[in-house]
């Protein structure tokens, strides 16, 4: 039955209402408290003058499941008798998002109202309230934190909490607001940063209206491609360039006092992930941005100057399309002249000739003088940079791009003292290998017998490509 007295005050929370007209009786005042992130109402409510006892169980059985039931709406209205005045609407419904995640509790703390007939609840309502003060733009949080790691390189964690808003849910909102909201705080921080992608998180909550997240960004040393520092397209590059260089043990000097140096040996390891929604041509990006940048940075590192790629394997990392994975081989010339070899071999025939008296089967002959032969091979091998041979007109597929030319010079000389008198046999094979900027040009058949055995003796690992033998 309705209360004596109709109270112009009332509470709506979903389809229950306590005051006004309702058989619930709003008692003991009305607390509203409200905060930046949450609203908490609080008040009595009391039911008395039921008919019979089962009317009465019903009706409280009733009133507690309404207020165990989450995320309603909740109004607080006053009625004059001439209209109705909203005091507090907290809507979760998409639009307004006035409020969200409302927890209501009902507590029977014992009082004289607890009787068979009649109750006393003593009831609380708490609203998450969304961020929509000015400047906010659905943001309730956030922390910056900043942590050195090694070589002091920054590695900055951006975290916090995103709320409905509007007609934007706090996915959405989130989605809208977090680029503008970190570029701002990053560019409170000297240098520049790319994204660490495990580290990036977005959780939201199953109405989608409290949002929690957490990005973390590390500062770029060095440029990520030719494109720039840092490249959107590129996400968390690794390279690694290791430089081994391995010296004659004795030091070999042309006659004029040049020394020789031997070829540099650089090896790159590089990945890289890419932004799957950029639908990337990734071997464009390799071929225009990545792959000059990792040759420039080889010459920073190591003031190689002439760069020759012996080996290149690049391509999509075979367990995850998005990742890019390369290594690079390269040689690089540390003067003219590289390597100088000098082979010596002599042999000495007394001519003594044994000829068997009885057959081939016979232990016993006679030995007669023949003719004494003295002979020395000397094979000198000289490995240089063939100076003012560049070009570009042999690289397929890179024309723009310099070509290194190695040559390896092989002079035999042969000396005979025989019975005839002294003759010499001199023969020298100069070859001329090509390697270009950026990849290998592709090799030719030998078109002779002696290009086939020349082109073997050259430097292992180089596969060089045969250009002139004279």
């Amino acid at each position: 039955m309705p209360p004596a007295v109709t109270k112009e005050l009332r509470v709506v929370y979903g389809a229950q209402t306590i005051g006004g007209t309702s058989d619930w009786e709003l008692d003991r005042g009305l607390i509203i408290d409200r905060g930046y992130e949450r609203t908490r109402v609080e008040f009595d409510a009391v039911y008395s003058g039921a008919a019979t006892q089962n009317a009465f169980a019903v009706a409280a059985a009733a009133f507690e499941t309404a207020m165990r039931v989450p995320r309603q709406r909740l109004q607080v209205l006053a009625t004059d008798g001439v209209g109705a005045d909203t005091i507090l609407d907290l809507d979760p419904a998409t639009g307004p998002n006035t409020g969200f995640n409302a927890d209501a509790r009902a507590a029977k703390r014992g009082s004289p109202e607890d009787t068979l007939r009649s109750r006393r609840y003593h009831c609380t309502i708490v609203v998450e309230e969304p961020a929509d003060l000015a400047g906010q733009n659905g943001l309730r949080s956030s922390r910056i934190e900043v942590a050195l790691g090694r070589g002091r390189v920054r590695l900055v964690t951006i975290s916090g909490v995103y709320t409905a808003l509007g007609a934007n849910s706090a996915r959405a909102q989130y989605n809208a607001q977090i680029a503008g909201y970190v570029a701002a705080r990053l560019a409170e921080l000297p240098g520049t940063y790319s994204t660490v992608p495990d580290q990036e998180r977005a959780t939201a909550d199953d109405a989608n209206k409290i949002l929690e997240f957490s990005r973390s960004y590390r500062a770029i040393i060095q440029a990520e491609s030719g494109a720039g520092t840092d490249d959107v397209q590129i996400i968390e590059p690794t390279l690694r360039i290791t430089q081994r260089i391995e010296e004659p043990h004795v030091a070999q000097f042309e006659p004029d006092g040049t020394r020789a140096r031997r070829l540099a040996e650089i090896d790159v390891s590089y990945s890289a992930g890419f932004d799957a929604a950029l639908a990337l041509d990734m071997q464009a990006k390799w071929e225009g941005d990545i792959r000059p940048r990792i040759l420039s940075r080889m010459d920073d590192l190591f003031g190689t100057g002439e760069l020759a790629v012996v080996e290149e394997r690049a391509g999509p990392d075979p367990d995850e399309e998005s990742i890019w994975s390369a290594t690079l081989r390269v040689r690089a010339p540390r003067g003219n002249l590289i390597e100088i070899e000098e082979i010596e071999t002599s042999r000495f025939d007394r001519g003594k000739k044994v000829v068997r008296t009885w057959g081939p089967l016979s232990t016993s002959g006679h030995v007669f003088s023949g003719v004494v032969v003295t002979r020395l091979d000397v094979i000198t091998t000289i490995l240089e940079l063939e100076s003012g041979a560049r070009g570009s007109d042999l690289v397929e597929g890179r024309e723009s791009e310099t070509v290194i030319w190695l040559t390896r010079e092989i002079a035999r000389e042969q000396y005979r003292i025989g019975i005839e008198g002294e003759s010499i046999e001199l023969r020298r094979t100069r070859v001329a290998d090509s390697y270009e900027l950026v990849t290998q040009i592709e090799e030719r058949p030998p078109t002779s017998e002696a290009e086939t055995a020349e082109s073997n003796e050259t430097q292992p690992g180089l596969r060089p490509t045969p250009q002139d033998v004279f």
